[in-house]
Order: structure tokens, then C-alpha cells, then sequence
């Protein structure tokens, strides 16, 4: 019992800046209903057009209903009607030093012109369901996700925790959405290939001779990620075809 009592007690207090900083003017019920919208605010050239999901799961000629496939389905027919601009997404990336010693970064990326395109913090060694939690606060405290978004994640243990019905329930709330992708499309989130920009573009600093001397792996990494813009975003988004 006192174990329950001390992870609501934490979920309480994580979750408060993230209320405070995310206000709902309706309920959360109508969540879909502002992420359809056509044209969200400051959307620019975005025009709302979005891919329809291969998803290699729904070409198989068996006829068995798995829950797999319920889930492939539900991906494939509900991302078609949610502005691209509503879409943001989640992942999380390890990350070593020259010692050997792990960190790992939570990234967040949307396409709206309105924030920034990406947002991201940086942990020590292996993260758990508190840190992963406390990284989705932070994205809501700094604007990236807002009343109306749809926040989209792969199906890692972490975003599978006992607990994450306590998140949902506060994003549900906040009139912000959960959706998963498809089991096994690491295709289908831009994340993947915002982590390969960072490889790419420490790869091209080492090139040019351009990373300073002292400077570890991973403050290079920081600095890169930090100067993400909104036409990187918007290439990892046309990569996974959702614009």
C-alpha cells in the first residue's frame, strides 16, 4: 500500500507543472475534433496531406485477427485524418562516451511552426518509466506538446509500463492523445531518422576537422541536436511519409 501511496504521490508532483503549463479550454473528449482540424494554427506550407501506412503485416494472406493486427489497422485508418501539425513523436536514444559510460536521450519533434521542432533531455546510464515520464512533462512545459496533439510512440517496455495509465490519464486531461505504432515499423517514426542526422552530422565534423578539441561524444551530440531546425524535422517527417 505504501508503495502505491509514494508512486502517486510522485505522479502528483511530476505532473503538476505539466498541468500548469498546458491549459484544455474544452474537454478532452473532443481531442479529436481540434486534431483534424484542416489548418491549425501556423501550420505555413504544410498542406494536411498525410501517407497511407504499408504496413507489411496487413499484406499477409492469413485471415487470423491477432491483436497485432487490430492495432496496424487502427494506426492505418485513424494517422490519415490527423493534420501532420498534431502529429508529435517520442523516442529514445543511447548514447556512449570515450569511457564507455551511457546516456541516454529522450527526444520529442513536430512539424507546427508555432514551437520549436524539436525538444529533448539527456540522462545518465538507462532510463525508467520516472525519468521517460518526467521527459513527457518537460516536452509539455516547454510547448512542444499541446491541447489537440497526438503523441506517438513505438512499443518499447517503457512506453508498456504498469504505470502509463496514470500518464495517459493526465494527457487525456490535458486533451492530448496516445497513439502506438505498429509493432516493428521503426519506418514509421521520424525519430529514427533524426538519431541517424546526429551520427551523420558528427561523422561530417570529424571530416572537417571541426569538433573541438575536449569535447566529448556527447556534448557533440547535444550541440547537433540543439541546432535541429524545422526543414530537418519536416525531411524525417517526408522520410516516413507523413507529409
Amino acid at each position: 500500500m505504501l508503495e502505491l501511496e509514494d508512486r502517486s504521490k510522485r505522479h502528483h508532483r511530476s505532473s503538476h507543472c505539466f498541468r500548469k503549463a498546458v491549459s484544455s479550454s474544452s474537454s478532452s473528449s473532443s481531442w479529436t475534433n481540434y486534431a483534424t482540424r484542416s489548418t491549425p494554427p501556423a501550420s505555413d506550407s504544410i498542406d494536411g496531406s498525410v501517407y497511407h501506412p504499408v504496413l507489411s503485416n496487413l499484406d499477409n494472406s492469413s485471415f487470423t485477427v491477432s491483436e497485432s493486427l487490430v492495432r496496424d489497422l487502427e494506426y492505418a485508418t485513424t494517422i490519415p485524418q490527423i493534420h501532420p501539425c498534431r502529429l508529435k513523436f517520442c523516442d529514445e536514444k543511447k548514447m556512449n562516451d570515450e569511457f564507455g559510460l551511457t546516456t541516454t536521450v529522450i527526444g520529442f519533434c513536430g512539424i507546427a511552426r508555432d514551437t520549436q521542432p524539436f525538444g529533448f533531455v539527456m540522462r545518465n546510464g538507462t532510463i525508467g518509466f520516472n525519468e521517460f515520464q518526467d521527459a513527457v512533462f518537460e516536452a509539455g512545459a516547454i510547448g512542444i506538446l499541446r491541447w489537440g496533439d497526438v503523441l506517438v510512440l513505438d512499443n518499447k517496455a517503457i512506453h508498456r509500463h504498469k504505470d502509463f495509465s496514470l500518464l495517459e490519464d493526465v494527457l487525456l486531461e490535458l486533451g492530448i492523445f496516445i497513439m502506438f505504432m505498429p509493432t516493428g515499423s521503426p519506418d514509421l517514426n521520424p525519430m529514427k531518422s533524426m538519431w541517424r542526422l546526429v551520427e551523420t552530422r558528427k561523422r561530417m565534423l570529424r571530416v572537417g576537422g571541426m569538433i573541438m578539441r575536449g569535447v566529448s561524444n556527447i556534448g557533440v551530440a547535444s550541440m547537433i541536436i540543439q541546432n535541429f531546425n524545422h526543414a530537418d524535422v519536416d525531411y524525417c517527417y517526408r522520410v516516413a511519409g507523413y507529409i
